[in-house]
C-alpha cells in the first residue's frame, strides 16, 4: 500500500488497503495507513478511519496520529493538532511542520525556537508535503502557520538555486493557475526562475 501511494497511484494503494483489511480487520495500523492514503483525496474518510484506528489501542499508530494532526489543524483546531504532534514517538519531517505552524498560529513564543530545532527548511517543507501528497488548500494553511512562527522559509533563495533543475517553476505555475494563494515570494522567485528558461 505504502509503495503504491509514494508512486502516486492512489487508487491501487486503496485498493491493497481494502485487501489488507480484508485479511485482518483488528489491525490498527493497516487502517491507520489506508486513513493516510485516503486523507490525500477523501479527508472526511480518512479523518473517520484514523479515528477509529486510535480507538481501543494500547499505541496510537503513527499514520493516525499524522492524519489527526492535519486534520485539527485544517480545521483550525491548532491546540488539539499540537498535541498530536507531541504525542508522537521519533519525529517526521511532515509532523515538525505541523508542530511549527501550529506553533505560529497559536502565537507561541516557543514558534520561532521550534523552528529553529526542527529545522524547517525549504527542502524539509517540499519533502513533508510530499510525503503524503497534500492538497494544495492544505499546503497554503501550512505554509501561512509557519510564517506566522518567523519562518520566511528562504524560499526565493531556494527557488532561484533549484531554477537551474527546473524544480519548482512548473508547480508554481500550476498552483498559480489552480488559484490557490502563492506567497509573493513565491511569485516574484517565479519571474526570476522564468527568465532562465
Amino acid at each position: 500500500m505504502a509503495a503504491q501511494a509514494a508512486k502516486g497511484r492512489s487508487q491501487a494503494a486503496m485498493e491493497a488497503g481494502n485487501r489488507a483489511i480484508a485479511l485482518n480487520p483488528s489491525n490498527p495500523e493497516t487502517a491507520a495507513a489506508l486513513a493516510g492514503v485516503l486523507y490525500s483525496g477523501y479527508r472526511e474518510a480518512g479523518a473517520s478511519m484514523a479515528k477509529d484506528a486510535s480507538r481501543d489501542t494500547d499505541a496510537v499508530p503513527r499514520c493516525a496520529m499524522i492524519v489527526l494532526a492535519l486534520d485539527a489543524y485544517r480545521n483550525g483546531r491548532y491546540s488539539q493538532a499540537l498535541v498530536w504532534t507531541e504525542q508522537m514517538n521519533g519525529s517526521s519531517p511532515l509532523m515538525s511542520v505541523i508542530r511549527a505552524a501550529a506553533l505560529g498560529q497559536l502565537g507561541s513564543d516557543q514558534a520561532k525556537a521550534n523552528l529553529d530545532k526542527e529545522v524547517v527548511s525549504p527542502t524539509a517543507f517540499k519533502k513533508a508535503i510530499n510525503e503524503i501528497g497534500l492538497q494544495p488548500d492544505l499546503v497554503s494553511m501550512l505554509e501561512r502557520g509557519l510564517t506566522k512562527a518567523g519562518s520566511i522559509l528562504n524560499l526565493r533563495a531556494a527557488l532561484l538555486a533549484d531554477a537551474e533543475s527546473g524544480l519548482y517553476s512548473k508547480s508554481l505555475r500550476d498552483r498559480r493557475r489552480s488559484g490557490c494563494s502563492v506567497d509573493p515570494v513565491y511569485i516574484s522567485s517565479l519571474d526570476k526562475i522564468e527568465s532562465y528558461h
